[in-house]
């Protein structure tokens, strides 16, 4: 299923614009930003970080 939304650029500068993206892809963005935590303190808190981003971005979209 397609959203449509008017033609927003993905990118500002170097920077994602997060809020243009779907649930899904904010979820895959935050595991990919949050492999460098993961690799430092180990990959047992993997769930606890995902459950810990996901929190955030439900409570910063008032979704909570």
């Amino acid at each position: 299923m397609q959203r449509m939304t008017p033609e927003v650029p993905l990118f500002s500068g170097i920077c994602l614009r997060w809020p243009v993206l779907t649930p899904s892809e904010q979820l895959v963005c935050l595991g990919i930003v949050l492999i460098p935590l993961w690799w430092l303190w180990g990959w047992s808190y993997l769930l606890l970080f995902l459950a810990l981003g996901i929190g955030l971005q439900a409570i910063r979209q008032q979704k909570l």
